[in-house]
């Protein structure tokens, strides 16, 4: 695809919250560029832009994510990002039992969103997990939630993580606005 034709791509909004040193950063630039890259603490917001191509018919679609700092101090300016956000990506360490029980306050800050798009994204696969299956999958089926785990250290579950957000973003998809 020419980079005129990426410049004509549909634009979706997409957010990525979730507690403190979850890996949401970590798992913006793994889409972005595919590779692992070690991040620093983003401090309050990060905004990154990226094309996802459907490889069968070139057809794309251009995403802004804005990945949201995790702490509290930076909540009190973060909710203006949510408006008209197409799409969630909530995101939780599976080694850390307590960014698991964050996740309903995380719902809440995303109560814009529709359930439909959103996914739940457990991440760092590649350690040992503190937080159950059963646990996982019950708080999704509950919240009606997709969920997807991914390593953004070895990239498993990525490509399964990009095909739920083109699915959900694609001119027929339910998430496009």
């Amino acid at each position: 695809m020419s980079e005129s034709e990426r410049a004509g791509a549909a634009l979706r909004k997409v957010i990525i919250v979730g507690s403190g040193a979850v890996g949401k950063t970590t798992l913006a630039t793994r889409l972005i560029t595919g590779e692992f890259i070690e991040t620093q603490m983003t401090v309050g917001l990060s905004v990154e832009t990226w094309t996802v191509e459907d490889a069968s018919d070139g057809t794309a679609i251009k995403i802004v994510s804005f990945d949201l700092g995790g702490q509290n101090q930076f909540r009190f300016f973060q909710t203006e990002f949510v408006k008209g956000a197409q799409f969630a990506i909530i995101v939780m360490d599976v080694t850390r039992y307590e960014s698991f029980i964050d996740l309903e306050e995380w719902l809440r800050f995303v109560e814009q969103v529709p359930e439909h798009c959103r996914v739940l994204v457990g991440n760092k696969i590649d350690l040992p997990r503190v937080v159950s299956d059963d646990d996982i999958r019950n708080f999704a089926e509950e919240h009606n939630l997709k969920f997807v785990y991914v390593s953004t250290v070895t990239g498993e579950g990525i490509k399964e993580l990009e095909r739920v957000i083109w699915e959900s973003l694609k001119d027929d998809g339910q998430c496009s606005g």
